[in-house]
């Protein structure tokens, strides 16, 4: 996003202060706080900025539904599902011997990282991992977490034997 737009507001950002509205265009434009608040006043020091800024994104939380905020800009889901279904169907170049391979090839890398972001925000993901036995029935699993010092003194008293 250009700062050109900066000035305009939309009707999700109605209930901002207009500093509040530039400064949050400019934050969401890949500014960081510091930079996004000198661009509202650069009569004021870095470290004063680095406050004011602070203090300011936490007022537009604060009076803003963060996710109303990103899609007014258009980075809310509707822009992450477009870019997780344009990764799902990404592609690459194959080169044999200095030349491209001529083809259509699936880039699996990233293409599987997109099919497990888009299984965790659906809740189709396991993480945790569960051993069964030949029966069926779950495994049990003791840990046993040793202090460095006990591990030491085990060793010394094996060592004697």
């Amino acid at each position: 996003m250009s700062l050109t737009n900066v000035n305009s507001e939309s009707k999700e950002e109605k209930g901002l202060t207009p500093k509040e509205a530039i400064f949050f265009r400019c934050y969401i434009s890949g500014m960081n706080e510091v930079e996004s608040y000198l661009h509202l006043d650069n009569k004021v020091t870095r470290p004063s900025a680095r406050v004011l800024g602070c203090n300011m994104l936490k007022r537009i939380k604060e009076k803003m539904d963060w996710g109303k905020l990103m899609n007014s800009v258009g980075l809310g889901e509707a822009r992450l599902l477009q870019e997780l279904n344009r990764h799902l169907r990404m592609k690459k170049d194959i080169f044999y011997l200095g030349k491209v391979v001529e083809g259509d090839w699936d880039d699996s890398t990233i293409q599987l990282r997109a099919t497990e972001l888009l299984a965790d925000l659906l809740g189709k993901r396991k993480h945790a991992l569960e051993l069964l036995g030949v029966d069926g029935e779950p495994i049990a699993i003791k840990y046993e977490v040793i202090k460095p010092e006990e591990e030491e003194a085990d060793d010394k008293t094996s060592s004697k034997n």
